[in-house]
């Protein structure tokens, strides 16, 4: 009797217990069971569970998944708690039949439903076939999570990784703005989408916040059709003008070269007078000769090893395009175009870098402060930066106690900055981040430009500020030499001062101080 007693008292406690565990009966029979049209009619609340059957059309890597039924769409996701007995979580295929029971979470423009358990109860039923659509019908569309194909150009690319799986997130449309998103188990590679170009996206359309979102199943429901329409004139125009552009840098070249030699001369004939006067003149003059006979020697070496490679790239596409225009895909023929255009900015750029070393020796380059916002104006530059650069390092940038204003000389500003930020990116690998801080300490203006480049050798940095030298690890890196130089010369003429610290593959960390407060 004792051993009975104690078992109904055992019953007693644990059949709260048992109750807890919903039934496959109170999931699945118990709720009443309903259509589409008729779940759309239903008040939307966790207090009631409705079971209805539908077609799996996708299920996203988060367990989510799309379904459709009576030519309605819907939005489920799944238990997240652990499954009753006699139900297993599984990964759905498109084309299984399920029948699920839960909580309606939406019924005003698409059904979602929450806390959904589902069974398979049949395999390979029919799925839709993609709806054809383009960036002007985006709007009009109603966006039920039907699957559509859209075609619109993509304006940028950002992935990032959860806990199971990678997300890559594209921003499209001209003048209609839409979102996609891809989720894959392994990274996803954006280098065969660029920016700008026209793409043909496959997935199923839903709208939330006045915000049109794609998602997509796979990365082959990504199709790269070719340059959209605002690249396509920006190529026509950059076509057009590269040969006035590569005319006006050939001449700008001969006319910083006519001068230096005007210089040159001059100082030659005023060296010639002195050395009637004096033997110490002749010695002195004898030195600055050798001077200007250096700086021109490297000038020319700089000249015919920096200027060679450039000038070869577009003449060789220039010739292949003349002689070979009808033979090349479209495809190759930009590739050309690109090389021309690309050679001739790096050659635009060395020209600048002489004329402005050009106006700091000659003095003509002088310090003019006016009142700036250095916050405003450091993020300028960095968006310059990442442009000129195609975003091939991230720059970031901290801005700490700058609420007052500066006085300084912008002109001077943008060559440093810009200067020291080129060369963070230029010698850092692909992605590698570039810290960009800016901030006060008493007068000054401090400015701290870290990267997680090459570095710079050890019997380099006594040299760093000598013109036309540089680092003997740069490699095939284009440069001239004079991009330090000039950042001393605009550092000195704000009164301020430079210290750079490098280790050899361990990057380069630059600080300069600027007295421009107070």
């Amino acid at each position: 009797m004792r051993s009975l007693a104690l078992l109904l008292a055992l019953f007693g406690w644990a059949s709260p217990l048992w109750a807890q565990e919903a039934t496959l009966s109170e999931i699945f029979d118990a709720p009443p069971h309903v259509t589409p049209q008729e779940l759309m009619q239903k008040a939307p609340g966790r207090e009631k569970r409705y079971v209805l059957k539908c077609v799996v059309t996708f299920q996203r890597l988060d367990g989510i998944f799309m379904a459709h039924g009576g030519d309605t769409n819907f939005i489920l996701t799944p238990r997240r708690l652990a499954w009753p007995s006699g139900v297993t979580e599984l990964r759905l295929r498109p084309g299984d039949e399920v029948e699920v029971s839960g909580f309606l979470f939406n019924a005003k423009e698409l059904i979602q439903m929450n806390d959904a358990v589902f069974r398979v109860t049949a395999r390979d039923r029919p799925v839709p076939q993609p709806i054809e659509l383009n960036e002007a019908q985006l709007l009009e569309f109603p966006h039920k999570c039907d699957l559509v194909r859209l075609k619109a150009p993509l304006n940028f690319l950002t992935r990032s990784k959860t806990s199971s799986h990678f997300l890559t997130r594209l921003s499209i449309g001209d003048q209609v703005k839409a979102v996609a998103f891809l989720g894959t188990t392994s990274e996803f590679s954006r280098d065969r989408i660029p920016d700008g170009y026209m793409m043909e996206l496959t997935g199923f359309l839903t709208r939330q916040n006045n915000q049109s979102y794609i998602w997509l199943r796979t990365p082959e429901d990504i199709r790269v059709l070719g340059p959209g329409p605002a690249m396509q004139k920006q190529r026509l125009w950059q076509w057009s003008t590269v040969g006035v552009i590569a005319a006006a840098a050939i001449a700008l070249w001969i006319v910083a070269l006519r001068r230096q030699v005007s210089i040159q001369t001059r100082e030659l004939m005023q060296t010639n007078a002195r050395l009637e006067a004096s033997q110490t003149d002749l010695r002195a003059n004898l030195s600055r000769e050798k001077e200007v006979s250096d700086l021109k020697s490297s000038f020319v070496s700089m000249v015919s090893h920096e200027f060679r490679t450039p000038l070869a790239v577009i003449l060789s596409s220039t010739e292949l395009l003349r002689n070979h225009a009808a033979r090349l895909s479209e495809d190759k023929q930009r590739t050309q175009m690109d090389n021309i255009i690309q050679s001739t900015q790096i050659m635009s750029g060395m020209i600048e870098e002489v004329l402005v070393l050009g106006k700091v020796e000659d003095g003509r380059m002088t310090c003019t402060p006016v009142p700036l916002d250095l916050a405003d104006f450091a993020a300028v530059l960095v968006d310059e930066g990442l442009s000129a650069t195609k975003h091939r390092c991230p720059i970031k940038l901290q801005i700490t106690d700058l609420q007052e204003q500066a006085l300084a000389d912008p002109a001077l500003l943008r060559h440093i900055f810009s200067n020291l930020l080129s060369n963070a990116v230029k010698y850092s690998p692909e992605g590698s981040p570039v810290d960009f801080t800016l901030t006060r300490e008493g007068n000054d203006a401090v400015c701290i430009i870290q990267d997680r480049g090459i570095g710079i050798p050890e019997g380099d940095l006594a040299r760093l500020f000598q013109a036309f030298h540089r680092a003997g690890n740069v490699g095939q890196r284009s440069g001239t030499g004079l991009g330090l130089v000039i950042v001393k010369r605009c550092v000195d003429l704000h009164s301020g001062s430079i210290q750079i610290e490098s280790i050899e593959h361990g990057g380069t960390t630059v600080t300069v101080h600027l007295p421009v407060f107070g």
